[in-house]
């Protein structure tokens, strides 16, 4: 996945309040603990100017990998 740096870089309290969900709840999902839902995967792509569908076809594929890697 490829993101032009963004100058100032992005701050996870800036981009959880240009999206409307709270810092820990992004906080949470950025770190693997929890997964995308379908309103923030819509957040998110609004915000990044992509699709849901990206946003859920990474979790997808995340979830996949977790299994691959855990054995099963």
């Amino acid at each position: 996945v490829y993101m032009r740096p963004v100058q100032p870089p992005l701050t996870v309290e800036d981009v959880a309040g240009s999206i409307n969900v709270s810092s820990k709840e992004l906080a949470n999902f950025i770190a693997g603990k929890r997964p995308v839902t379908m309103p923030l995967a819509t957040r998110l792509a609004m915000r990044f100017r992509t699709t849901t569908g990206y946003w859920l076809g990474l979790q997808d594929l995340y979830n996949r990998q977790s299994r691959i890697s855990n054995g099963w």
